[in-house]
């Protein structure tokens, strides 16, 4: 993931500018306060708290640049989920270096700025809680149903011309639009050698449960691998 490094890059360089020459004018806030507003913080505390961060930020990014280029994906997501707590340490700790008096709109700003955060987080949080669920598998007379979170899908059993267990399957090439969590993928996904399907899989859990159909494919697995053998058994029986 050679953007992962430029990021990474930037961000160190950034940091380390900050830190050491004192470039206050690349910190948000700072930079747009008057004279006397800047005469009133501790630039040289804040330069080193902001640099360190922006540094320990790059640190992270490259991190999880090197891991997904390893294959250890959970590391890549654990490294890029650490960046928004931090930053939001860092927007509370970055306020005792202004001791400007704070006025009320001062005040509303801060707060607007830490809520907004932490709703980001929390919504992060949920989302992940709802992508992290197993998948749950609804068979009906005419069609299977896949549920797991937000994503969802639809197989009408008229229209599928395999049913089959695979020990492996192709790697993972790219996310269309779903979830990606370590090797937790569920949604729309590019494998190699086989195009666009919908998994709802632990990749590195077999063995996997592969539907085909007319237009598509849908692999399903599950963390057990004896529910995934049992999934298995009941779908064969449509089939």
């Amino acid at each position: 993931m050679i953007i992962l490094y430029i990021i990474s890059a930037i961000s160190i360089l950034l940091g380390i500018a900050i830190r050491v020459f004192k470039w206050g004018f690349l910190i948000s806030g700072y930079n747009t306060m008057s004279k006397e507003k800047k005469a009133n913080v501790d630039k040289e505390g804040l330069c080193k708290s902001a640099g360190n961060f922006i540094i320990l930020i790059g640190l992270l990014i490259l991190i999880g640049g090197i891991a997904s280029d390893y294959g250890y994906k959970l590391i890549t997501t654990i490294s890029m989920l650490s960046i928004l707590p931090l930053t939001l340490i860092f927007i509370i700790k970055a306020q005792k270096y202004d001791h400007n008096p704070r006025t009320k709109s001062d005040k509303i700003v801060i707060i607007v700025v830490i809520i907004f955060t932490l709703m980001i987080i929390i919504f992060v949080a949920i989302m992940l809680m709802a992508g992290t669920q197993e998948p749950k598998v609804d068979i009906e007379d005419i069609r299977i149903k896949v549920f797991s979170g937000i994503y969802k899908s639809s197989i009408d059993i008229d229209s599928i011309i395999d049913i089959r267990l695979e020990e492996k399957i192709p790697k993972v090439a790219q996310k269309i639009n779903g979830f990606d969590l370590g090797y937790i993928l569920r949604g729309k996904f590019r494998l190699e050698d086989i195009g666009i399907g919908k998994i709802y899989i632990h990749e590195n859990k077999s063995p996997y449960l592969v539907i085909k159909t007319q237009d598509d494919f849908y692999i399903i697995n599950y963390k057990d691998s004896k529910e995934t053998i049992e999934l298995y058994e009941r779908v064969k029986k449509l089939y």
